[in-house]
Parts: C-alpha cells; sequence; structure tokens
C-alpha cells in the first residue's frame, strides 16, 4: 500500500497500537500526526520516524480528554498537511491499571475512587467523541475522510472491577461508531471499529 500525500491523526501516538499505526502510516508514505500526553517519548519516537526518511511525523502535546487541546491538534493537523484523511482514536487503557490503583486498599469496585473512572470514561470514550467532533468539521468540508475506533471484546464481556473500560468501549462499539457513520454516509465519511482481544 502507498500512503504519500495522505494525512492520518493517531492518539495515543507514543507507544503501543498508536505508535505502530503512525511507524507503519508513515512507513507507506503518510504523513501522521501523533498525538499523546508523554512530551519526552512522543518527539523521541516522532524523530526515529522522520530519521527513515519516508512519511513525515509532527507529535503534539494532547490530552484528549481537553477538547480545545483536541481542536488545536486538528488545526495543527490541517496547518502542516493541508487536509486529515484518516482518525485513529488509540489513546485509552483500563482506568484502575494505568492509575496503578492498589487492589489490596480498594478490592472491590465501590471502594475504588471515583476520579479513577472518570479518567478511563474521559479517555476511552469522550476522547475519541472529541477528536470525532473536531475532525468531522474538516471532513464534511473535503467530502472525505475515516475514522477508526479501537473497541474490545470487554465491552461485550462486561468487567466486574475495571468498569469504566467496558462501559467505555461499548458506547464506542454499538453507539458513537454507528452514528459516526449514520453522519458521515452523506459526505463521503466512513467510521469503522476494530475490536481486538486482550492486547499487552
Amino acid at each position: 500500500m502507498n500512503f504519500t500525500g495522505k494525512t492520518a491523526i493517531s492518539t495515543g501516538a507514543a507507544s503501543g497500537m498508536g505508535l505502530l499505526f503512525a511507524q507503519n502510516f508513515a512507513d507507506l508514505g503518510g504523513n501522521v500526526v501523533m498525538c499523546d500526553v508523554n512530551k519526552e517519548v512522543l518527539i523521541e519516537k516522532v524523530d526515529e520516524i522522520n530519521k527513515q526518511g519516508k512519511g513525515k511525523a509532527v507529535g503534539i502535546v494532547c490530552d484528549v480528554r481537553d477538547y480545545e487541546q483536541v481542536c488545536h491538534a486538528r488545526d495543527m493537523a490541517v496547518s502542516e498537511f493541508g487536509k486529515i484523511d484518516i482518525m485513529a482514536n488509540f489513546a485509552g487503557g483500563t482506568a484502575v491499571r494505568m492509575q496503578n490503583v492498589d487492589r489490596e486498599k480498594y478490592p472491590e469496585f465501590p471502594d475504588v475512587p471515583i476520579d479513577v473512572y472518570d479518567w478511563g470514561i474521559d479517555v476511552n470514550l469522550k476522547g475519541p467523541f472529541y477528536f470525532a467532533h473536531a475532525v468531522l468539521k474538516e471532513m464534511r468540508e473535503q467530502k472525505s475522510g475515516l475514522i477508526i475506533n479501537i473497541g474490545s471484546i470487554t465491552g461485550c464481556e462486561g468487567d466486574g472491577y475495571g468498569m469504566d473500560y467496558p462501559t467505555s468501549k461499548a458506547g464506542l462499539m454499538f453507539g458513537l461508531t454507528k452514528s459516526i457513520a449514520q453522519f458521515g454516509s452523506k459526505y463521503g465519511i466512513r467510521c469503522v471499529c476494530v475490536s481486538p482481544g486482550p492486547v499487552l
């Protein structure tokens, strides 16, 4: 495949699937805007991609929970590359793991501080919602675009402890993705959801 002249935004792009997407997209000639909260690692990964001399990478420090930062990332993508062809929402994770919750201290769901679950819902559901809202303004004008959401088998199976994650992923898989697809159809915009099994 050849993505020369195409531009993608990837969230959670300093590590994991977000980084792998960015690396492969650039390796195939595409331009990628890499968004992450970890500035130091983000800069390192952007530099590594650009040293390959294929597609171009730009790094933007962005907390997906902050709509102003999301809009800034969109605007930077358009300013740098002229358009947004793909929006890939990778940022996320189970809050109790990402926030290093002590299961001995907080053994069951009602014991976990609610701000832990707020973080999970904000990153895993509101983050993709915010980015969709922001980039669809541009994609509507282009009359083209693709939004990729990342689901999870947990969104179907549930989790009796890390409840933010299946709640968010179910909303993403069955609500947001289908709703964006319905809206986007008249503008040539597609929205898909990839739902893997466990990802380490």
